[in-house]
């Protein structure tokens, strides 16, 4: 059980083919789309690979990227993703079968945000594919700058209620 308080905002990524082999297959930047991260000091995410995952396939790239807008313009890497020791998710020991998880966890004070990258996300990819490779995951944004009390939305009686102590 995760607990966390009102100041994080939570994106489940859909667990979804990026092996390209059936007609669920999404491309990471659907699988996952930007968010803004400028109210926020931290960002959290895991990546697990799904119960369908092909184990002839590594997953070959997983990163979180910096963007200029929601849509993922201008993305370019916040974390790394490569051959060797000397990038974040070093894929000559890459994730490779079912329930292998990824974490990345980066603080926003990393991202380009003088030039505009003011949203993050995840990407992981497939790129040799040889079957169904599924795979689902979580960001997380916490931390926020600025608490509010009423952060998903203004209360409204029958519709939404806060209930604090």
């Amino acid at each position: 059980m995760l607990s966390m308080s009102h100041d994080a905002k939570v994106v489940i990524l859909p667990q979804c083919d990026i092996g390209g082999t059936n007609t669920a297959t999404q491309d990471a930047t659907y699988w996952a789309p930007a968010h803004d991260a400028r109210g926020y000091h931290d960002i959290y995410a895991k990546i697990w690979v799904g119960p369908t995952w092909n184990a002839a396939d590594d997953l070959d790239t997983c990163k979180l990227q910096q963007c200029t807008a929601a849509d993922g313009t201008g993305a370019k890497d916040l974390t790394t993703s490569g051959s060797g020791t000397t990038y974040d998710y070093d894929t000559d020991y890459p994730v490779d079968a079912a329930t292998n998880t990824v974490v990345m966890e980066v603080r926003t004070s990393q991202m380009d945000m003088a030039n505009g990258y003011y949203y993050v996300r995840a990407y992981a990819a497939e790129t040799g594919d040889t079957g169904e490779d599924d795979i689902a995951g979580v960001l997380i944004l916490y931390n926020a700058r600025e608490k509010g009390a009423e952060k998903e939305g203004a209360a409204s009686t029958g519709v939404t209620v806060y209930v604090t102590t």
